[in-house]
C-alpha cells in the first residue's frame, strides 16, 4: 500500500509540473525552494519517526504534524 501512495505522488508531481511546463516556463526563487526543502525534511524526520515508533499515529503525533504543516502554510503565505 504504502508504495502505492508513493508512485501517485510522484505521478501527480510530475504531471502538475509537465502541464505547467507546457503551458510557460517553471521557476522558483531559490530562497522559496529553501524554505519548502527544509520544511519537507523536517516533516520526513518527524514522519519517519512516527513510522518507527508503533506504526500509528497518536494525538500528540497527529497534533505536532498539523502543527508543523499549519507554520509552514502561514510562513508561504506571509512570504507572498
Amino acid at each position: 500500500a504504502v508504495g502505492n501512495v508513493v508512485g501517485s505522488n510522484i505521478f501527480n508531481t510530475l504531471l502538475g509540473l509537465g502541464a505547467a511546463g507546457l503551458s510557460g516556463s517553471v521557476g522558483a526563487s531559490l530562497t522559496s525552494v529553501r524554505v519548502d526543502l527544509a520544511s519537507l525534511f523536517l516533516m520526513t524526520g518527524v514522519a519517519a519517526g512516527m513510522i518507527r515508533s508503533e506504526r500509528t499515529i497518536s494525538r500528540r503525533e497527529g497534533a505536532l504534524a498539523l502543527a508543523i504543516y499549519l507554520a509552514v502554510t502561514l510562513v508561504t503565505l506571509v512570504r507572498g
